[in-house]
């Protein structure tokens, strides 16, 4: 099975999320990432028995996308959109 998401991960020690986005955005898709801003912690994407919450980071990418510093056990595949094709 597939699944279509952004790129993701968790915050480290010592870091705020806009290090974390900054970090993840060239681990996994090789670009460079200026956050602009993030929002309100504690945000859930599922309902249930989780305590899991994210902080979604907005920000401009920069460079060209490539897998180089994915891991082994890592499938990604970069597709580069538009912002009108995402809400639409």
């Amino acid at each position: 099975a597939r699944e279509w998401g952004f790129p993701a991960g968790l915050i480290e020690k010592d870091e705020d999320p806009r290090q974390a986005a900054i970090r993840e955005f060239k681990e996994e898709v090789g670009m460079d990432f200026e956050p602009i801003s993030v929002s309100a912690p504690n945000l859930y994407s599922s309902a249930g028995m989780s305590n899991e919450s994210v902080q979604v980071v907005f920000g401009l990418a920069r460079g060209l996308p490539n897998t180089d510093l994915n891991e082994d056990s890592e499938d990604i595949q970069v597709h580069m959109m538009e912002m009108y094709d995402i809400v639409r």
